[in-house]
């Protein structure tokens, strides 16, 4: 081998530890922020009069569940996923899982809430929230028509605030079944802060879910 190609290989060896050494400290850092955020939904929960604990899973620390005991809503995933937006700019998505349990057995199915708002004259202005659109199959549950539902929707999507231009083609929220651990799920990444008021309408979507009639 000569100098040339020693040299070459010494400098494809530094990059790939380069690399390597960015790739573990980003991975820290979600782990990281993952913690944090975990942590603080856990306070909020027992500031509102709920009983939750954090359970770690050491098989996927990205995925970290917090364990609530008197509520139809009895785990909450916190997943933190990478993401890069139309610049390609990096950033971390935290995605929130409320898991609900259900003792019937449950057909496999997944819908998603999409907000549908009155447009303003200025091109690509969003205006008053007016309905949710499913998109998906619900399998003859009645989900996806529920009223109790669409309105608790509703009210947790005028929680955000003022729309962002692309609003209307955004999934806000997720409803699918994982039939083999017999559950729902609702699934959003839209969460900032939680209050008691807006726990009470995830609850009551919970509630709703309990009650859907499961076709023969």
């Amino acid at each position: 081998m000569n100098s040339s190609e020693e040299k070459k290989q010494s400098i494809m060896s530094r990059m790939k530890k380069a690399f390597v050494e960015r790739g573990r400290g980003e991975y820290e850092q979600v782990l990281e922020r993952s913690e944090r955020v975990v942590k603080k939904l856990c306070n909020e929960l027992n500031s509102m009069g709920l009983r939750a604990n954090i359970l770690l899973d050491d098989g996927w620390p990205q995925a970290t569940k917090v364990e609530i005991t008197d509520s139809p809503i009895r785990w909450v995933n916190v997943t933190l996923v990478d993401d890069f937006d139309q610049d390609r700019a990096y950033s971390v998505v935290v995605i929130h899982n409320f898991i609900i349990p259900d003792s019937k057995h449950l057909p496999e199915l997944e819908i998603r809430a999409v907000p549908r708002r009155r447009h303003g004259l200025i091109l690509g202005g969003s205006g008053k929230l007016i309905d949710i659109r499913w998109k998906g199959n619900d399998c003859g549950t009645g989900v996806s028509r529920d009223q109790e539902i669409k309105d608790s929707i509703m009210s947790l999507i005028n929680e955000k605030g003022k729309p962002m231009e692309d609003d209307t083609l955004t999934t806000f929220l997720k409803i699918y079944t994982r039939p083999e651990t017999s559950c729902w799920v609702i699934s959003t990444e839209h969460i900032n802060i939680f209050n008691q008021d807006q726990w009470r309408r995830y609850e009551s979507i919970a509630k709703c879910l309990l009650k859907a009639t499961i076709p023969s």
